[in-house]
């Protein structure tokens, strides 16, 4: 099966551990081709979200000339944990991602959140002294919440195959523990950068919950917005 990905893409990336080693994250670093541009540290979403946006913040690593390095977040992919407990966790993981990027690169660091990574990130960004970009954020973490309840909602209501009734802290599949869902409705202050394209893509479709996210338009817009 041909692969997609130029074997120079390949050479770039390195994948280790990294954080504390009772609770270690899976980490992957996109090895720069330009010295002198920022350094990315990318923030996935959440949840089923997680999944849809993966493939779209590899490719802004492969694009991005200088350094890029992007993770699990703790219950999430190959990192430890079974769900993030609280967005305090949420946060400490951009901070230990944060401290291996510059052990890797010496370059200034660029937040990129995608969604709710977004709001993630910006809470993140004062104790790491670094810009924040938000990618299609949300308007605020209960907004983002309201979503994905909608969503769960009606696969419920279409699903042909009988299931037990909704819990809260089960969304979509994924377990959002009550702290967790607590902090994430407090999140309401976006980055003061944000890149969106509303005619490219409604996270809240109930059809798009599982379909891998092309970001069409708005990927170009964030690598130029990103071009500091």
């Amino acid at each position: 099966m041909a692969c997609d990905v130029p074997a120079l893409e390949i050479s770039r990336m390195k994948i280790d551990f990294f954080g504390p080693p009772e609770s270690p994250l899976l980490g992957v670093f996109h090895e720069p081709r330009q010295s002198g541009v920022p350094s990315l540290l990318l923030c996935a979403s959440l949840g089923h979200e997680y999944l849809r946006g993966h493939r779209a913040l590899r490719m802004v690593a492969e694009r991005w000339p200088g350094a890029a390095f992007r993770f699990d977040w703790t219950g999430s992919g190959d990192s430890a944990g079974e769900a993030p407990p609280s967005v305090e966790r949420l946060v400490g993981d951009v901070e230990a991602a944060a401290v291996k990027l510059r052990g890797l690169a010496p370059e200034p660091i660029v937040l990129v959140g995608l969604r709710i990574g977004a709001l993630v990130a910006e809470k993140a960004r004062a104790s790491l002294s670094a810009k924040c970009v938000g990618w299609h954020p949300p308007l605020s973490g209960d907004t983002w919440i309201r979503e994905i309840q909608a969503i769960d909602a009606e696969a419920r209501r279409l699903s042909h195959v009988e299931r037990p009734a909704p819990h809260a802290e089960d969304l979509l599949g994924f377990a959002y523990p009550p702290l967790l869902l607590e902090g994430l409705r407090e999140l309401r202050r976006l980055p003061e950068t944000n890149v969106t394209d509303p005619s490219v893509e409604d996270w809240g479709h109930f059809g798009h919950r599982e379909v891998p996210w092309l970001p069409g338009p708005s990927f170009e817009l964030l690598l130029r917005s990103l071009r500091i």
